[in-house]
């Protein structure tokens, strides 16, 4: 198997990210999550996001350690359910 290329890894998480958008749009933030019962769309939504603004921060900051912090920490706010 071969390793995608970092353009075909970006260019897939632009697809993925914009299926996503695109799904969570016809939800209300209050659905449940079938395949994780005890979260929201909210929190789905809210988790995608900090984990990507967590991995963002880390390559900006050419950190080549694991890095350990509260998602909340990170993302330093939540933006509203608009």
């Amino acid at each position: 198997m071969t390793t995608p290329s970092i353009d075909e890894q970006i260019a897939g998480l632009r697809r993925e990210g914009d299926r996503f958008a695109a799904t969570v749009e016809c939800l209300s933030p209050d659905d449940e999550v079938r395949s994780c019962p005890e979260w929201t769309v909210r929190d789905l939504v809210r988790h995608t996001g900090g984990v990507h603004r967590w991995a963002t921060r880390n390559v900006l900051q050419g950190r080549p350690d694991h890095v350990d912090n509260d998602l909340d920490e990170i993302v330093g706010f939540w933006p509203d359910d608009a």
